[in-house]
């Protein structure tokens, strides 16, 4: 697909043309590839919504969130993972956001796609190292999705897209010409349908299934004044039955409420925002009943203000967990918690001779919780240089806090997960991170490259190390399974990226380690379970004709850690494991082809059609999920493992206006 390009030239002060002849103005238009990815100041990566056909379209979806998993800072997620890990750090300590509101649980179970529905989005930010003061607070990557560009929509225009797994749409609608716009999304998966029973536990099976719903609206006042509202909401649900007896074993769902209102008054905004995530978890295991519902709220009031080169924000947040019990068996233990945080930050950015930025800033951030206060300084420093071969470098540095926790019981994206406000026994995440890098252009191949390090020291990590199963006793208290430690992770990244010509794409390898020292498992450090060393991602885009796209992506990445079983034995019909040292094994090296094709019809016009087919692991590997210890009569004590049905074709239709 291309885009155009405007070349303006304006007439000459001196033209000796009569007045009532003059040509003010003569627009030129030239056809140019879209860039889907546009490096921003600050090490920022944007991408914008309408740019996203250009990416391979899988599972008939250009989900976004999948199309930053090729970047080389996001670490490779196993097959039906929900994660998203930033540098090695875990998906709970990122900060997502839509249309400035957080989004707690920004992956749907299986990890195959995200929350943002790419209808109705029209760009994205995406910043894995450097991150502003003014942003809220966080302690790894931020992604942000914005759905209005603070203005008015003036045409009515959408997109529908329908394919065999999910399907989803968008239209947006002046209400009042020139005055008000109103925008609406819808997003529903049917996989249990297409491809019933493709995750099996033993004997069990699930379905799934999830809805999103998107509405916004955006009000101009005048010149200066405007007010933007915007709600997302979704919905998972899950539920587990038996293979050998056709019941129902488990009954799953979760849901996000994110909501904002902002009002613009010249240099000034001020943002409302509420957050919800609810978790239902109900299921009989082996006669034992579990019911664990959760939920997080969250309310914030934010204020923004920009004068000249600074910029200067505010903002009060109130958090209120309801923890995690067993309602089944009435239990007794309260780990609920409230807390309320005041931020304040400040801003500072300035160019010298067009080659050289600067952007300092401090957040500082006050916390009370219970009996538990503190005072959080994050200072922020950027530092970027062009040199004269047009290359770039920069460095950067600073401290990031995160003072509530998603205590993250698996990497599925089951609703066991919930959040946890930081105290005495859990204190804040706290983050001191480094980058350097180099972002330049080759020439020869018309690409642009991008190489760096970082470095991250971590405090006040954690990892969940309980069993579901616990829960069945009425005084459990799963803050008991939480470990927590300091930890540091580090490594090295390049890619080339070519986003121009009939043959485009990008190579992206990044070289990490991520470690936490845990007083459970001794003195050393160990890897964390999103640590990923090497990490291979290769993106190719063709068009053999304007009309057709033939896509490939290949990944190529080291197996995640687990803690292998070195022999069992059974105690009154009670498997007991022996484990080799925590995380000490690592599953298969992670291998995976994707194909895709997508034929477009009638671009030039108003009402645009393509119809896309494509293949994920198109080469049939089995990618180990995980590995687990099983006994039966027949084979006494066995290594298992989970592996995700092999080849996934899927087919979509979209239509755009």
């Amino acid at each position: 697909m291309v885009g155009w390009a405007n070349i303006v030239f304006a007439q000459p002060t001196d033209s000796i043309l009569p007045s009532e002849n003059v040509l003010e103005e003569v627009v030129v238009k030239s056809r140019v590839p879209r860039r889907v990815f546009a490096p921003g100041k600050e090490g920022a990566v944007g991408l914008r919504g309408v740019t996203l056909s250009e990416t391979p379209t899988l599972m008939g979806s250009n989900d976004p969130v999948s199309v930053m998993r090729t970047l080389p800072s996001v670490a490779t997620n196993n097959d039906l993972q929900a994660s998203f890990s930033v540098r090695g750090s875990s998906t709970g300590a990122n900060l997502f956001e839509s249309d400035g509101a957080r989004i707690v649980k920004p992956l749907h179970m299986l990890g195959l796609y995200s929350m943002y529905n790419p209808a109705y989005y029209r760009r994205y930010e995406f910043r894995p190292g450097y991150i502003p003061a003014t942003t809220s607070n966080v302690g790894a990557g931020y992604v942000g999705a914005y759905s209005m560009e603070d203005r008015v929509d003036t045409v009515t225009e959408g997109t529908v897209s329908v394919g065999l797994i999910e399907s989803h749409g968008a239209i947006r609608v002046p209400v009042v010409k020139g005055k008000s716009s109103l925008a609406v999304g819808l997003r529903r998966s049917y996989l249990n349908y297409v491809y019933p029973k493709i995750l099996r536990l033993g004997e069990s099976y699930l379905n799934y299934y999830f809805t999103d719903v998107n509405v916004s609206s955006y009000t101009s006042f005048s010149d200066s004044k405007s007010l933007a509202v915007s709600l997302f909401y979704n919905q998972d649900c899950l539920n587990l039955e038996s293979n050998r007896h056709g019941e129902k074993e488990g009954d799953f769902g979760w849901s996000n409420l994110a909501v904002s209102a902002k009002y613009m008054n010249g240099a000034m905004t001020l943002v409302l925002n509420y957050t919800r995530l609810s978790n239902k978890l109900k299921m009989d295991e082996g006669g034992k009943t579990l019911d664990i519902p959760s939920e997080y709220a969250q309310y914030t009031a934010k204020m923004y203000y920009g004068w000249k080169e600074f910029d200067f924000e505010g903002d009060l947040n109130y958090r209120n967990s309801s923890g995690q019990k067993n309602k089944a068996l009435n239990a007794m233990v309260d780990n609920s918690c409230r807390a309320v945080d005041l931020n304040m930050a400040a801003m500072w950015r300035h160019t010298w001779s067009e080659r050289l930025d600067l952007s300092a800033g401090i957040r500082l951030t006050a916390y009370h919780s219970g009996n538990y206060n503190t005072i959080l300084p994050q200072p922020r420093l950027h530092v970027s240089y062009i040199l004269p071969n047009a290359m770039t470098v920069s460095v950067s540095g600073g401290r990031y806090v995160m003072v509530d926790r998603l205590i993250e019981e698996n990497n599925v994206g089951l609703p066991t997960d919930f959040v946890a406000c930081a105290n005495r026994q859990l204190r804040p995440l706290d983050n001191y991170s480094f980058d350097v890098g180099l972002r330049g252009y080759i020439p020869y191949i018309i690409a642009h490259f991008d190489v760096g390090l970082y470095y991250k020291r971590i405090l006040n990590d954690t990892e969940y190390v309980g069993s579901l199963l616990e829960f069945a006793n009425a005084s459990y208290d799963p803050y008991v399974d939480i470990l927590q430690g300091d930890g540091y992770a580090g490594g090295a990244y390049i890619s080339v990226m070519r986003q121009i010509g009939k043959v485009r794409g990008r190579v992206s390898y990044n070289y990490g380690i991520s470690r936490i020292r845990l007083e459970r498992y001794g003195s050393g450090y160990i890897p964390t379970n999103h640590d990923r060393p090497h990490d291979l991602n290769v993106t190719v885009s063709y068009n053999p004709v304007t009309a057709l796209t033939l896509s490939l992506n290949y990944t190529l990445a080291s197996g995640t850690p687990y803690t292998k079983a070195k022999y069992g034995y059974m105690i009154a019909e009670n498997l007991i494991c022996e484990y080799f040292p925590h995380n000490s094994s690592r599953l298969p090296t992670y291998n995976r082809m994707d194909v895709a094709a997508t034929w477009e019809f009638n671009k030039a016009g108003r009402l645009r059609h393509s119809v896309n087919v494509s293949v994920y692991n198109v080469l049939a590997n089995h990618n180990v999920l995980f590995r687990y210890t099983n006994y039966s009569l027949d084979n006494g004590i066995v290594q298992k493992e989970s592996v995700m049905k092999s080849v996934i074709p899927s087919v979509s239709y979209t239509l755009s206006f």
